[in-house]
């Protein structure tokens, strides 16, 4: 096979259980004209079994010999990859049927953009969408908090590579390092596609404490970076602030301190005012949208946190803005006094 338009890149490790479903959902799409690189990274279970049964010409196995983690293992499938377009594809989760064909259209329509997302559904809970930012420059905004391009939804222009890769120092933020990255380029450009193309497992039941304490320590370190952007000399304690924002993760918060909160969303504003590193109107949004975030999570400590929300000046002087207030009075009202 020579010159698809799509490469689909997709490592497996130990992926037996869902394995058979997620291939199917590539090799069944309405769009046929990809290679489907699926790496088989040094598996212990009959992953190699289940892939070396399907007998399609667009399938091209690779066989870790060992162990390299998925962050060599990507950047191994993107250096083998002959298509124009590369399509992240998790061995867990099932792309739905016009996924390739939605995100290439999408591509084809709009050049300036070099790398694209969708909306996810959870598997288990079908009625729970994941949405995230659609604008390049709502999603640079929300990159200073969070990443907001689900991996196993990307698709992007294999020519980004020639000068960026995963970097193995990020395991497991690596796709969030990666965002980043790319985001300080200004020829580069994000986009999201209000859809869901791809639904989404998630496994509740695993214990991974010590891998999430490591990918808070990563994320710090990606958001150090761009507050540093900002002109800020970042230390624990704005570390500390800016994460509470960053994170619904972080159950320290309290009542008395959203005045320091709100601090910290004031200064962030007006560096960006110095540092111009973001447009104003879509900071400015994206702060409302925290802040809401924030005051929700702290509703149940104290009623007064629905006024501290609506009189403050990341509160919208809109009826959206009373309404919201009054849905964090009311979650206040639970708790037991």
């Amino acid at each position: 096979m020579t010159s698809p338009f799509i490469s689909v890149i997709m490592p497996v490790y130990n992926g037996v259980k869902h394995l058979n479903e997620a291939l199917e959902s590539i090799l069944n799409q309405t769009f046929t004209d990809f290679e489907f690189i699926i790496l088989n990274d040094g598996s212990s279970d009959a992953s190699e079994e289940v892939i070396l049964s399907y007998d399609d010409k667009r399938i091209r196995y690779v066989n870790n010999k060992e162990n390299l983690k998925i962050v060599k293992t990507l950047n191994k499938g993107i250096k083998l990859a002959k298509g124009q377009y590369i399509a992240r594809m998790d061995a867990d989760d099932v792309a739905l049927p016009h996924r390739l064909a939605t995100q290439l259209e999408y591509m084809r329509r709009h050049p300036e953009v070099t790398i694209c997302g969708s909306y996810l559904q959870i598997y288990e809970q079908p009625s729970k969408i994941w949405k995230v930012p659609i604008i390049d420059e709502a999603i640079k905004v929300r990159l200073l908090f969070n990443s907001c391009l689900y991996h196993p939804t990307v698709f992007f222009k294999k020519e980004i590579f020639l000068d960026y890769s995963y970097e193995s120092s990020f395991l497991g933020t690596e796709d969030y390092d990666l965002w980043q990255r790319l985001s300080q380029n200004p020829n580069i450009h994000f986009a999201n596609i209000p859809e869901v193309l791809l639904l989404y497992r998630v496994h509740p039941n695993e214990d991974k404490s010590s891998y999430k304490a490591k990918q808070r320590m990563l994320a710090n370190l990606i958001r150090d970076r761009q507050l540093k952007n900002l002109g800020f000399e970042v230390t624990n304690q704005t570390l500390l602030l800016h994460e509470a924002f960053s994170s619904n993760s972080v159950l320290s918060l309290q009542w008395n301190n959203l005045k320091q909160y709100q601090q910290w969303l004031v200064q962030v504003e007006l560096a960006n005012v110095q540092a111009k590193v973001y447009p104003t109107a879509y900071l400015k949004k994206e702060l409302e949208y925290r802040w809401l975030n924030l005051c929700t999570r702290v509703a149940p400590q104290h009623p007064l946190v629905a006024f501290k929300f609506l009189f403050s000046s990341f509160s919208p002087n809109t009826l959206d803005s009373l309404y919201r207030s009054m849905k964090i009075f009311r979650k206040s009202c639970k708790r037991k006094y």
